[in-house]
């Protein structure tokens, strides 16, 4: 009888471990071309790590996005799910998926099994960032040539916790910058810049190690949080002055998971669940009706601009945008609402 109570014990081990650590990713799957015309040719994606909802909706620390927001964009709160980390945050916005906790055996750091991205199905993809982050997306430059990435090592002493956050999203914000000013010069850069269905990846680290050192709501992470804004601004007049506002780039800032109060991140939390994005530029329906209320939930954000959805969702939307493939390991679909807008029921996208 003990030996047969051991071997009940191991059975039921073993079927949590093939339940709960398999790989939801499908082998041998064909992508998908869409036949509907792209609604931009380039899309801009802001992820301000460790941003929790509360941080932007409830507060006026990011004015510009806010007022992005509320005018010729849209805003919302992206649903994260657990655990609520960095990798399966990215690969949530960035492969359309909840990754398997088996990930989390490789520190959250390495791809156990492949998986198909955005950036796989793009023209031309640039990403600045964490290593840790971008080797997600662009490790195998045998497949991935298309892919070009610029990262630092967030260990380094250079960004040390005792030194001002901003340096990390600085670094990022110099190096786009450097990217369109040696395109003037770089003819073969040029070309590539001025293709159809290409993306740009900014990793902003900045908010998530204020968060976690000096913790939300202290003036040090609301410095950075102040940075990361105006930076954004300064990014997106740098993109537009480059393609003479040709009103072909639709911008996306988001984030891959919040934070708590006390500065950790990782479970169910509202504050670690719980993240903002605003979406605007080209093929952003704009709202159509004159009236317009704040949102009881937020501080002064304009409710019929509003529209929630699940984070995984993001990827089906931007990939629409620009009018390729879905990641085939994307478990979402999601198309544009084409109707009209009415006060009190806005609703940009409608799920399938």
């Amino acid at each position: 009888m003990f030996l047969i109570g051991v071997f009940i014990h191991v059975v039921f081990l073993i079927s949590i471990f093939d339940i709960y650590f398999k790989s939801p990713i499908v082998k041998n799957i064909k992508p998908h071309t869409p036949n509907h015309d792209a609604l931009a040719d380039r899309l801009v994606l802001f992820v301000v790590d460790g941003l929790r909802a509360e941080s932007f909706l409830n507060h006026s620390t990011m004015s510009y996005l806010r007022s992005v927001g509320n005018s010729n964009g849209r805003w919302g709160i992206s649903h994260t799910r657990v655990p609520t980390e960095s990798r399966p945050g990215h690969v949530a916005i960035i492969a359309g998926f909840y990754e398997d906790p088996s990930a989390v055996v490789k520190g959250w750091k390495e791809n156990p099994v492949d998986f198909d991205s955005l950036f796989n199905q793009s023209s031309y993809t640039w990403c600045w960032g964490a290593y840790d982050i971008i080797d997600i997306f662009s490790k195998d430059q045998s497949i991935n040539s298309h892919i070009f990435h610029s990262k630092f090592d967030p260990y380094d002493q250079t960004f040390s916790s005792d030194k001002n956050t901003t340096l990390l999203d600085r670094w990022v914000f110099d190096k786009v910058q450097s990217l369109f000013e040696n395109a003037k010069v770089d003819e073969n850069l040029n070309k590539k810049l001025l293709d159809k269905k290409i993306i740009f990846f900014l990793h902003l680290l900045g908010t998530d190690t204020s968060g976690h050192t000096h913790k939300p709501k202290t003036k040090n992470f609301i410095t950075t949080l102040q940075h990361v804004d105006e930076g954004i601004k300064n990014i997106e007049q740098l993109i537009r002055d480059f393609y003479n506002n040709d009103g072909k780039t639709t911008f996306l800032m988001t984030s891959d998971h919040g934070m708590t109060d006390w500065g950790s991140h990782g479970t169910g939390d509202d504050h670690e669940t719980k993240t903002p994005y605003v979406l605007w530029g080209a093929g952003v329906k704009q709202v159509e009706s004159d009236e317009k209320h704040f949102d009881v939930e937020t501080n002064s954000m304009i409710l019929e601009h509003r529209y929630d959805l699940n984070q995984a969702d993001l990827t089906p939307l931007m990939a629409s945008f620009l009018s390729i493939p879905v990641p085939v390991n994307s478990i979402v679909i999601i198309s544009l609402y084409l109707g009209s807008t009415k006060a009190g029921s806005s609703r940009h996208f409608k799920r399938k």
